[in-house]
């Protein structure tokens, strides 16, 4: 925000704009000394772990509970919520056809000499097709395993039945690789006449962390006609030592439904603990673990009977990663997320910043960059070249799927920007510990500032960051541990759980790790996200009620009009000093909104070092024989143009924003 504008921003902005909330959060690690400057710093929601079973833990988290700062709260209940959505899932139809988009389940090898789709059934008829596998080589196939290892593989089929019970129908086969790992034959006095029933097959998995890329096989025999119904693989976890694990197995026949409603109805009780907005599920959760999403979430909405349930009080809530991006069908995961989770909202991170992008000097000095493995600075335009490709990436593969996902289900979507870097501690910088390849380095304010605006520019209806005090975790990029260094430093951040009791300390911008000082930008992200948090207080409510139509990435567009259909006919940038950048180097974002008769642009400055500030211009194309009306809703500035061709100037500043309304008189 540009001290000439802001003064007359916040005397335009004074009186409420609209009844609608902007959701402003952060991930908070569970101090309750540290919360209390949550609030100062213009945050509306908390992120918050409740899972520790000691006296002080519980005191620490009825606090954030019921924080007197009026902070709404997304809850993480470890046990008796987040852990039974850890199980997984996935469903295979046999009628499924192969899905090129990547959001259907299928099995990749059916042949029609065995069969062909019926309904929902897949039909193999005796007399008419020969034996051969009935379904084969199911995609995906690739389970992740969260240290489980037993599971269920359910065949849901029906026959004709020929009165010979000794018949030979299906083999079931669990295979991973050349190994089979377990079978079942199936033979018709098995079944009951003509009803479905449901085989069950159990397998155990190797002992290992990786992915198992399974094959799931239906032999058929060609003695009986047989109708294939669906394969459902379920992890199986039942363990009297720890009741509060579960699998898919145990959740979907309901063995954990009346403790998940009554933990629901007391955490999200309006008089015990009225901020409780959403439960956090499973983080990240892979396809595997979308249907148990989908069932923890909706038990909770048709038992527990929440107040609100409507306006999404007491709903799911997780962050979902889009493990489709890079490839074409780049917006698959997000939308198997929401077909078969349908969660309230979807909710993003994406996080772009990494040890491979320089850091302006202004903002981490040489040394100490070097010292953290940090890419050297060579000047800012290598810089804002490596910062626009890696803000292309998380667009083209996270923001524009997001939005127009989000859309299409009609729910909206929440942005997580970066507040963190990945340092490891054995090496003292924010790279991997097996093969020094790049991890997140800490961001800059106007790095973290141009990622809110970029989501803003792509339809986000809430933004939140990760992560408020620094974190740690025992094994992660091939440290041992790895530290997350957020927007404060915790005395005892190395402890998991953390000290309640610790002083959140923001006073300075390096911190200690392994004996070293290494730099984390701690005093400043604190401050730029504090300023950045109380423009979107202001320019959240006025985005709430706009529809996303379109968003274009001015340095990728080389011809003009960028946009007959929006009345974009160009866009320019300069220098504060007026050297005009070439084309390729201009390097702004522009969202289009809508509301009635009215258009909305927002434009980003996507620079990110301190000398980034631009002249813009943006050339407008209209409607002839008529007066077109620009109003500035940053400072109230409004301008009338009477040529159907019109340009507006204005001066950003690295990673700024300005929202401009436009409409004819």
């Amino acid at each position: 925000m540009k001290l000439k504008t802001s003064f007359a921003f916040l005397l335009l902005l004074s009186a409420p704009l609209c009844a609608q909330e902007f959701p402003i959060g952060i991930w908070f690690s569970g101090n309750r000394s540290a919360l209390d400057s949550v609030s100062a710093m213009g945050f509306t929601w908390v992120q918050a772990y409740c899972g520790w079973d000691s006296s002080d833990s519980r005191k620490n988290y009825e606090y954030i509970l019921r924080n007197p700062h009026g902070l709404k709260v997304i809850a993480f209940i470890e046990k008796h919520l987040h852990n039974p959505s850890f199980s997984q899932r996935l469903v295979y139809e046999a009628e499924q056809p192969v899905d090129s988009s990547g959001v259907q389940n299928y099995f990749a090898r059916k042949s029609e000499t065995t069969g062909a789709p019926s309904g929902k059934f897949w039909q193999a008829i005796a007399g008419e097709h020969v034996p051969g596998y009935l379904a084969k080589d199911p995609f995906p196939n690739d389970l992740l395993l969260y240290g489980r290892r037993e599971w269920v593989a359910s065949f849901r089929m029906k026959i004709d039945p020929s009165g010979r019970r000794d018949a030979p129908v299906v083999r079931c086969e669990i295979a991973r690789g050349t190994t089979i790992l377990a079978q079942k034959e199936v033979r018709e006095k098995d079944f009951n006449g003509k009803t479905p029933r449901t085989f069950e097959v159990r397998f155990t998995l190797p002992s290992d962390d990786k992915p198992a890329a399974l094959d799931v096989r239906v032999w058929w025999h060609a003695r009986v006609n047989t109708y294939l119904d669906y394969v459902v693989w379920e992890d199986f976890v039942k363990d009297a030592k720890h009741p509060q694990l579960s699998g898919a197995y145990q959740l979907f026949r309901g063995d954990r439904d009346a403790e998940i409603v009554a933990m629901a109805k007391r955490f999200a009780s309006r008089t015990k603990y009225p901020l409780v907005q959403r439960f956090y599920l499973k983080d990240e959760p892979h396809h595997s673990g979308y249907q148990t999403f989908r069932y923890v979430d909706q038990l909770i909405r048709e038992r527990a009977r929440l107040e609100g349930a409507a306006d999404g009080r007491g709903r799911a809530i997780t962050a979902t990663p889009n493990y489709t991006q890079g490839t074409p069908q780049r917006e698959a995961s997000f939308e198997r997320f929401l077909r078969e989770a349908q969660p309230h909202e979807l909710f993003v991170d994406a996080y772009p910043v990494h040890a491979d992008i320089p850091a302006d000097t202004a903002y981490v000095p040489r040394t100490e960059a070097a010292r953290a493995g940090i890419a050297p600075f060579i000047s800012s335009s290598e810089y804002n070249a490596k910062l626009q490709g890696t803000f292309d990436y998380m667009i083209i593969n996270s923001l524009l799927p997001a939005v127009r996902v989000a859309q299409r289900h009609e729910v909206p979507w929440w942005y997580i920007a970066q507040a963190h870097g990945e340092l490891c501690e054995a090496t003292g910088q924010y790279r991997r510990g097996d093969n020094n390849g790049p991890m997140l380095r800490t961001p800059s304010p106007e790095e973290m500032r141009a990622m809110v605006y970029l989501a803003l520019a792509y339809g986000a209806k809430g933004i939140f960051y990760f992560a408020y005090a620094t974190m740690s975790d025992r094994n992660f990029g091939g440290c041992k541990p790895a530290f997350f260094p957020g927007l404060i430093a915790r005395d005892g951040s190395t402890d998991l759980p953390p000290d309640p009791f610790a002083r959140p300390n923001h006073s300075s911008n390096d911190d200690a790790f392994a004996g070293r000082r290494i730099f984390t930008g701690y005093q400043k992200k604190y401050e730029g996200v504090r300023a950045l948090n109380a423009e979107l207080n202001r320019l959240g409510p006025l985005l709430l009620p706009l529809a996303w139509e379109a968003a274009f990435s001015v340095h990728r567009l080389l011809e003009e009009p960028l946009s007959q259909a929006h009345g974009l006919h160009d866009v320019t940038t300069a220098s504060l000093a007026g050297k005009r950048d070439a084309e390729h180097a201009t390097y702004v974002e522009v969202g289009v909104f809508k509301k009635a008769k009215a258009s909305f642009y927002l434009i980003v400055n996507r620079r990110g070092d301190t000398h980034g500030s631009r002249e813009v211009t943006v050339t407008f194309q209209g409607e002839a024989a008529k007066t077109h009306v620009l109003t500035n809703l940053w400072d109230g500035t409004q301008q009338r143009f009477t040529r159907p061709r019109f340009s507006y100037k204005l001066v950003l500043g690295p990673g700024e924003g300005a929202l401009l309304q436009r409409h004819t008189e």
